[in-house]
């Protein structure tokens, strides 16, 4: 619809490849903004092989508090497991999959990018991606007074 396209939508992990690019273009679809998540191999691992859960409960955390998970209480560390996905030989395979699938993406034909540093709070860079994309939060009241994000898009055009 008109209001959809005049406030423009996001893709997530494509394009991948200059030709897929290319495919975009000859629809007449412009990559205008690109968001990169720029973060170390190191510094993810460390993230992930230090998560457990606690499956009693269905809670994640990290044994240091990292990741926007808590740290755990000392007297619940016991029965804390670490999932197969988070063992390191598991991360490293992950993210040399990644770094095939994805190595060079940056470099393709693309408008402004923006780097997110991936070691922030989640809203801090939520935050700095809103305003790289000119995109306001809407907030609505709740009876209860709490705050609840309705609608993240663009107040442009209303």
């Amino acid at each position: 619809s008109k209001s959809s396209s005049s406030k423009g939508w996001m893709l997530d992990g494509y394009p991948q490849t200059q030709e897929e690019v290319g495919a975009l273009k000859d629809k007449g679809v412009v990559v205008e903004k690109l968001v990169v998540v720029k973060i170390s191999d190191e510094e993810l691992v460390k993230i992930a092989t230090g998560r457990r859960m606690d499956l009693e409960n269905n809670i994640m955390y990290h044994v240091d508090g990292l990741g926007g998970w808590d740290k755990p209480p000392d007297d619940m560390m016991a029965k804390l497991i670490q999932r197969g996905d988070d063992l390191e030989s598991k991360v490293r395979a992950t993210l040399a999959a990644y770094h095939a699938k994805y190595d060079g993406i940056e470099e393709l034909e693309f408008g402004a990018k923006y780097e997110v540093d991936g070691t922030v709070s989640a809203d801090d860079a939520v935050d700095g991606v809103r305003a790289f994309l000119g995109v306001e939060k809407k907030v609505v009241q709740k009876e209860s007074d709490e705050e609840k994000v309705v609608d993240v898009g663009s107040d442009k055009d209303e």
